[in-house]
């Protein structure tokens, strides 16, 4: 399941997932395990985790998480809903 930055790039565009994995030409259920990935990331961010800790605790690879959080920042997404961060900070 390899998947490019540019195919991680249309997880956050709020695209459905049919469109991203028609897109991307990986399996909806494949999109939709990205999409949760994303989300642990994102969650693990938002509760103050360094990326070296977002690695270990979700078990993906630091340019992994490097590329997740890229795109947090780039797309300036807020915080989930009931993170410890919801204010922001």
């Amino acid at each position: 399941m390899a998947v490019s930055f540019s195919s991680h790039k249309r997880l956050v565009e709020q695209k459905p997932t049919s469109q991203v994995a028609e897109e991307t030409f990986h399996s909806p259920d494949e999109v939709e395990y990205y999409v949760q990935c994303f989300r642990r990331v994102q969650l693990c961010r938002d509760s103050g985790m360094v990326k070296e800790d977002i690695a270990r605790a979700t078990g993906h690879s630091l340019s992994l998480v490097q590329e997740y959080l890229d795109l947090i920042d780039e797309y300036k997404l807020p915080p989930l809903p009931n993170s410890s961060r919801e204010d922001g900070a």
